[in-house]
């Protein structure tokens, strides 16, 4: 009898190429779900991180137009006769603002540089959901704000003032014609053998009367053709001392356009008087980036005595821009009964989302009459990005000054 032997080699059974199919399908399934859930959740974190960006622009935005408005106006009140009156300055012997000077860079072109009338606050009207320019216009004397009276027929090279307290040298002198329609306002700065005097030396207490013009920085003919009628508006300075933080006057616009880095919608800002100085050269400074709308309206009185806003009105006729700088009575009593502005900007959120999020139609100021109302009508490709509308309303406090 024969005995069989055992091989002792286990039988092995391997994968089938159906059974690694069915793996690799399922791992691929797997790796699909897992970049789905990478991909959702990275989307969602744009979208936060983009909605967070454009609250913080808008709000900067605000920020900087509240501060700016809620001073418009400062130096300018009680001066009889003086809004509307047509602004002429002089900076290092470049006309800036009146017959001769340069235009304005885009969107601030708006207001004319031989046409700048003095008002607490102007817009612009973009018209219809196009953007709006705002413009703000203070002084920023830190000692007296009330006119001065003049002593005698003002010259082009002096004026003799009742009292030179509170003028500095380097200061930005305005006068003001009372009784007169028409006349302009020129700017002239108080002369300085040193206008960059350095620290430890100060600024004259006491000025020399009559004051003396600084002869490349004054009109053309200073204050000559003004009589011993005439008051003396004394903005603040024209130059900071070096090394010597200051405020100057401010006559500063606001707009949306295209900034300097090449963002299509930004928020931007130019000084009408000193923006084509160094470093800025005549560009306007981007504020912040991704704001696509501003819109802005006016708060009047009823009367230019009245302290209170009486309603809410667009700047379109009457309240219109070239209404309101054509230096006639009619203008000047409008301009006295500004109260307040109340501003929009719109930020849009810089994530691109796949399929539409936004309405078609955005309406705003929708609290207010129809005719102060701005209806935005979206595109398919607009609508496809979040927008986020922040409001404000910024009294013009030094108006309840100037007819008091």
């Amino acid at each position: 009898m024969t005995e069989r032997g055992f091989s002792g080699r286990r039988t092995e059974r391997g994968l089938t190429m159906v059974e690694l199919m069915v793996g690799m399908v399922i791992a691929l399934i797997g790796s699909i779900v897992i970049f789905q859930v990478f991909l959702v959740s990275e989307n969602y974190k744009r979208s936060t991180t983009g909605g967070s960006d454009a609250i913080q622009s808008a709000n900067f935005s605000l920020y900087q137009l509240e501060r700016e408005f809620s001073g418009a106006g400062a130096g300018l009140a009680r001066m009889t006769n003086m809004w509307g009156c047509l602004v002429q300055a002089r900076r290092a012997s470049t006309v800036v603002l009146g017959p001769g000077a340069a235009a304005f860079p885009a969107p601030f072109n708006v207001f004319a540089s031989t046409n700048v009338r003095i008002a607490p606050a102007l817009i612009s009207d973009g018209g219809g959901a196009t953007p709006d320019v705002v413009l703000g216009i203070s002084g920023a004397n830190d000692s007296v704000n009330t006119p001065v009276v003049v002593t005698g027929a003002p010259t082009a090279t002096n004026v003799s003032l009742a009292s030179t307290l509170g003028v500095r040298q380097n200061d930005l002198l305005m006068v003001v014609e009372q009784g007169a329609t028409g006349n302009p306002c020129p700017l002239a700065q108080v002369d300085s053998p040193d206008p960059l005097w350095s620290p430890p030396v100060p600024p004259m207490p006491l000025m020399p009367n009559p004051v003396a013009f600084a002869a490349n920085d004054s009109w053309t003919t200073g204050f000559s053709g003004y009589s011993a009628s005439a008051k003396v508006a004394n903005l603040g300075p024209a130059v900071c001392p070096v090394g010597v933080p200051c405020e100057r006057p401010r006559f500063v616009a606001f707009g949306v356009g295209t900034d300097p880095a090449g963002f299509t919608s930004a928020l931007l800002t130019y000084d009408l008087l000193f923006g084509a100085e160094a470093p800025f050269n005549g560009e306007p400074i981007s504020i912040a980036d991704n704001v696509v709308n501003l819109q802005a309206v006016y708060g009047v009185a009823a009367t230019p005595t009245d302290p209170t806003v009486a309603q809410w009105v667009p700047p379109t006729a009457p309240w219109d821009l070239a209404n309101l700088t054509n230096g006639g009575a009619v203008s000047a009593d409008l301009i006295a009964r500004i109260r307040a502005v109340r501003i929009t900007v719109v930020a849009r959120n810089a994530q691109w989302e796949k399929d539409p999020v936004s309405p078609a139609t955005v309406t705003l100021f929708a609290d207010l009459p129809a005719a102060a109302q701005v209806t935005v009508n979206l595109t398919a490709a607009e609508r496809q990005y979040r927008y986020r509308q922040f409001d404000v309303v910024i009294p013009l406090r030094n108006m309840l000054l100037a007819n008091n």
